[in-house]
């Protein structure tokens, strides 16, 4: 495996696959493969990380992903159905290590859980949340509260908040907390993909010296191959 230790950039992304269904309706994870592999990032968060009716197998669709795409990864099932585990992951070139398991689930909602790591770049300690919030404003709230409790206890040099918030309100509790600790944040529409309007996908950094550049890919392959957009950036960290 790479090793991410001596490098001042790292290149992130987040994307929500959909179940590998894109935009046409159709099933098709080396579509959606390829759509991640064209970005040539060191750090993935993936949402909806599971088969559809279509795609039944004999592996899961993480350890399907882990396979192509060569890279260690961390995974955090919702639930498992006659599909197989269903959730999101999150990938690295660079051994993760610390690796924890955030229970976010609120009774009556779909599990969540939030998927915390941490690995050493440019000789610093990174931290890295990945999520996939809920659909609900008060579970959302419930659920960056937890998130929030491990960024504010667990604070190192970067920390890389990063995936799928469902929050489409730029005036809600989420957004104001998140841009409180973070910063202000442009927005980049993701979703539909077709004709992206809200900015559903999110990467958020902070740290002295770090600084990302955001973008989504908005090429044909990737407006067809779900119903998001992936957006990924080039995380920086300028010397002291």
């Amino acid at each position: 495996m790479e090793n991410l230790h001596d490098r001042a950039s790292l290149r992130v992304l987040t994307y929500n696959l959909h179940r590998f269904v894109g935009g046409d309706g159709r099933s098709d994870p080396e579509r959606v493969l390829q759509v991640i592999e064209s970005v040539e990032a060191d750090l993935v968060a993936l949402q909806e990380v599971g088969w559809d009716q279509s795609e039944k197998r004999a592996i899961s669709a993480f350890e399907w992903l882990q396979t192509r795409l060569a890279m260690k990864g961390c995974f955090a099932e919702a639930f498992s159905d006659e599909r197989g585990a269903y959730g999101h992951a999150l990938f690295c070139r660079s051994p993760l290590t610390q690796t924890r398991l955030i229970d976010l689930s609120v009774p009556d909602r779909e599990p969540r859980t939030a998927i915390e790591a941490h690995l050493t770049w440019h000789k610093l300690p990174l931290q890295v949340i990945a999520v996939h919030l809920g659909l609900g404003s008060r579970e959302r709230h419930h659920q960056m509260g937890r998130v929030w409790d491990r960024l504010t206890h667990h604070r190192v040099d970067t920390q890389l908040l990063m995936g799928d918030f469902n929050e489409w309100y730029p005036w809600s509790g989420t957004l104001r907390r998140l841009r409180a600790g973070f910063g202000e944040h442009p927005r980049h529409p993701t979703f539909p993909a077709r004709w992206p309007r809200l900015a559903l996908d999110r990467i958020w950094v902070r740290g002295e010296n770090s600084q990302i550049n955001l973008q989504t890919l908005r090429d044909a392959e990737a407006r067809i191959a779900s119903d998001h957009l992936p957006l990924w950036g080039e995380l920086n960290r300028q010397p002291r």
